[in-house]
């Protein structure tokens, strides 16, 4: 994560953008099921704390599509 994204070789760009893709999809996942369950439960504060998660989560998705999509320019400037 230290290096620069022109330092890096191709094929570690795409394992980090596979691997963005991953962490997003389990902690996606992970709130939504959270918030089933305390519906299911109907528990007021947990629902509450999800909406919290459900936002932060939300700002790091958007982090990290914007990160993803300058990986894929630098992919793509390397192919030309």
């Amino acid at each position: 994560m230290g290096k620069d994204i022109k330092e890096q070789s191709t094929e570690e760009l795409k394992r980090k953008v596979k691997t963005g893709k991953v962490i997003l999809i389990v902690c996606w996942s992970a709130v939504i099921i959270s918030i089933v369950i305390t519906l299911f439960c109907g528990k007021s504060p947990s629902i509450s704390a999800s909406s919290a998660g459900f936002a932060g989560l939300g700002i790091v998705t958007i982090a990290m599509l914007i990160g993803g999509k300058k990986i894929k320019e630098e992919i793509a400037r390397r192919n030309d």
